[in-house]
This record gives structure tokens, sequence and C-alpha cells, in this order.
């Protein structure tokens, strides 16, 4: 079908250039608070960041403000997607379907901590990124071996979540086959570097057991 059979709206009016500040007015806006689409509201844009919503009747003279005029659209605030392995290909995908952040909670250490540099930047067209970097398992011979590391004992475990803390990971991943001694360790050293943890649990702790125990 052509894009008029399918009620495509009309192209958006041209974004300013630079950093120049300007609204977006037109568009029903899904309320970050609730379920409701609401009309009449302008979102003010400073220096290519949201600096307000408010009511297009507030805004000062177009000479002053200039406008993107977005009639028939919706906008919403951005998804995050919480569980990923992120690849620099997948960027302009999780924009495209109105992700703007992710949490990679298993990759490589260098290959993530590049990756989050890269996507961070100001002016870059990628979601913002969290890591965890590699995940902590128990047992290689059936881990994830490109985006995991093992260890077998309390005293291993407290190097690695250091390593991982100093490499400057923002959360921690503990994995299924990480025994209770090891995941007890993770857990309450990561605690003490103030570093949020996640889990996928499998045969040493129930759910319960680990909220109890400080999963995050």
């Amino acid at each position: 079908m052509t894009d008029a059979a399918v009620g495509a709206p009309p192209p958006l009016t041209p974004l300013p250039s630079g950093n120049a500040d300007y609204a977006i007015v037109g568009a029903r806006l899904l309320d970050p608070g609730g379920d409701q689409w609401r009309e009449g509201l302008a979102i003010r844009i400073s220096e290519g960041r949201i600096a307000g919503v408010g009511p297009e009747t507030d805004l000062p003279a177009e000479r002053l403000l200039p406008r993107l005029r977005a009639a028939n659209c919706h906008l919403l605030p951005g998804l995050i997607d919480v569980h990923v392995h992120s690849e620099d290909w997948q960027a302009p995908l999780y924009l495209a379907c109105g992700v703007t952040a992710v949490r990679d909670v298993g990759c490589s250490l260098a290959d993530v901590m590049a990756r989050r540099e890269r996507w961070n930047r100001r002016d870059g067209e990628s979601p913002r990124l969290i890591c965890t970097g590699p995940l902590l398992d128990g047992d290689r011979q059936k881990g994830w071996t490109g985006m995991a590391e093992f260890v077998t004992s309390p005293a291993e475990a407290r190097e690695q979540v250091d390593r991982l803390v100093d490499a400057g990971v923002d959360q921690i991943k503990l994995y299924a086959a990480l025994d209770r001694p090891c995941s007890l360790t993770v857990l309450e050293r990561a605690q003490r570097h103030g570093r949020f943890t996640v889990a996928h649990l499998q045969d040493h702790m129930t759910a319960v057991e680990a909220a109890r125990a400080g999963v995050d």
C-alpha cells in the first residue's frame, strides 16, 4: 500500500539547525503519569534536551521560539530496554523503535565500555547505555564464555567485583551457575561499592532468598 493509503501524516517541518531552542507543537502527547493522550501541549527543546512541557498558548512568539509542527503525530516518553546484549549495529534500530536507553547485562568488558563511551556522547545517534560488563558465572563448561567471567571461590568473586568497579561498570550481574557462597560475596562487595545488582537465578537461590540477600 502507499503511504496515503495507510493515512501517513504529512512530513514534519524541518528541525532548527545547531543547538537552537525550539518547540514541538501540534502532536498528541502521552501523559507519562497515566494513560491519557493530551492535546494542546508543547515540548520545549533547549540545547538538544527537553526543557519543559506546557500549554502551547504559553509559548513566546514564534519569532522568538521557532516551532516544529507535528500535526497528526503522537509523542511518548522514550522507552527503556533493561535487558540487552548490545552490538553497534543495533543503535539505529533502537531509536527507530522509540528506545532511547538500554541496559547491557552481559558483554565483554572492553567492548561494552568503548560502546558506552560512543553511545553516550551528546552528539551520538544512539540510545543511552548503562552496563554491567561481563556477567559473573560459576561453570565455564556451561557458561557464555564471550560475555562472562568465571569465579569458583569467594576470593575470586571479590577480585572480579573490584575489577569491574575499577573499570567503571554501572551495575553487577550474577549468573545462573554462581554458587551461594560466591553469590553472597558478590552481593556484599557490590553493595560496599554502591553498585546495583542484577541476577539470573537458577539452582542456588530462590527469588525470595536472592531479594533478602540484596539482589536489587
